[in-house]
């Protein structure tokens, strides 16, 4: 990983560390989002008719499989005494004692029978000199999702609390008129995705921006959640009127 992205990656996932070594052992990882390209405008009443005729999604940088797909998941120790939360290019372990933080890049991975083994590149600090390491994900006997490398502490699994609820927050009329939903609506949306993605997350911030694609007439817009990544989720209507998060 060459050093000027380490340190934009260290910026960015500043406050995850902060928090989690603040005792928080349930984080989420960051999906950095990309707003839409410099056709789109983005409107924070539907009054204001200035959104453009195209709007790229944020998040959407291509399909993406294997190790890559752990980003954004939690996972904890057996004694349930230390934390991993995995973002895009950082592992971040927590325990009573801090929090460290672990770079990394994806050389090659193998998948099989429901087994993943994945060579990284890591590094432990901006500057440091990295080397190679294993990371292996396995599906034990008793279904629980375990990965093990010997750059962690210990081996962890995957931490898959059930969510009940997501709050709304800062949505009001102007957000339900423009979609044609309600509340409700996004909630259930979101629900899901915190499920999978967040299970820490208890509310989602709406950002008061709405894009709109006139070319094949689907809504954007987005929320932060509060889990300790302030994960960002893209939330699209398609010209059905079918809601998905992102």
């Amino acid at each position: 990983m060459q050093r000027k992205n380490k340190v934009i990656l260290a910026l960015a996932i500043g406050a995850v560390a902060l928090v989690v070594a603040s005792g928080a052992v349930r984080c989420s990882a960051m999906d950095t989002s990309h707003g839409p390209d410099e056709q789109a405008q983005p409107v924070e009443t539907p009054q204001e008719e200035t959104m453009s005729q195209q709007a790229q999604e944020p998040g959407q940088e291509g399909a993406q499989g294997g190790f890559a797909d752990l980003k954004n998941t939690s996972w904890k120790s057996e004694d349930g005494k230390s934390a991993l939360s995995i973002i895009e290019g950082a592992l971040i372990e927590s325990n009573e004692g801090g929090s460290s933080i672990l770079y990394y890049t994806i050389d090659s991975e193998d998948a099989h029978d429901g087994s993943l083994t994945a060579t990284l590149s890591v590094s432990s600090s901006m500057t440091g000199d990295e080397e190679k390491t294993v990371a292996s994900v396995r599906t034990r006997d008793d279904g629980a999702r375990e990965i093990a490398c010997d750059r962690l502490a210990c081996a962890y699994v995957l931490d898959a609390p059930s969510v009940s609820d997501v709050a709304i927050v800062g949505a009001d009329e102007n957000l339900y008129q423009t979609f044609g939903k309600d509340e409700r609506d996004f909630a259930g949306v979101l629900l899901d995705y915190a499920r999978q993605s967040a299970p820490s997350a208890k509310s989602a911030t709406w950002s008061k921006e709405v894009w709109v694609d006139f070319n094949d007439m689907s809504y954007l817009t987005t929320f932060t959640l509060d889990d300790a990544a302030s994960t960002i989720v893209s939330v699209r209507m398609d010209a059905s009127g079918r809601l998905g998060a992102l």
